[in-house]
């Protein structure tokens, strides 16, 4: 169904400095509920200056991702800038080995409990050991590298 924006606009005030402004509305409720102006600070400030924040932490696909920044010294493990997040279990791997973990090592799950995310659930392996592990059904002596012989295959 087609409506005249035009006739949809109210005076809404702004919820963070009260300023009124003329506002698109739907059904009666304005569509913005802060100015540009607020709307523009909020946006500029990151992390826990934000009051949207909830923590650097959500969930996807099971496994839990935690906010990394710039000056973060594994930063270099985030695969996207517009999506500066890495798995949580990644992060811990290599905060184990005092190293950021390349791209082929995958850091598996024992208990493939996707949010366990206890430095003793976890195997580090190549992208073959990882694919072998989960194809066989088990998990194979030959692949596995306990956490108390990684420096000794892994410098750290």
């Amino acid at each position: 169904m087609w409506y005249n924006i035009s006739r949809m606009k109210e005076l809404a005030k702004c919820i963070d400095c009260g300023r009124e402004r003329l506002v698109r509305t739907k059904d009666g409720i304005p569509i913005h509920e802060r100015c540009c102006k607020c709307s523009n600070k909020l946006k500029a400030m990151i992390g826990e200056d934000n009051p949207n924040w909830k923590g650097g932490r959500i969930k996807h696909d099971g496994y839990v991702m935690i906010r990394v920044y710039p000056k973060d010294k594994f930063y270099c493990m985030v695969e996207s800038e517009s999506f500066p997040y890495v798995m949580e279990h990644r992060l811990l791997m290599a905060e184990y080995l005092d190293r950021p973990l390349i791209l082929s090592e995958k850091v598996h799950h024992d208990n493939e409990i996707r949010d366990d995310n206890r430095i003793e659930n976890f195997e580090l392996t190549d992208n073959g050991g990882h694919a072998v592990t989960h194809n066989l059904g088990h998990h194979p002596k030959v692949n596995r590298i306990p956490p108390n012989n990684i420096g000794k295959r892994y410098s750290k």
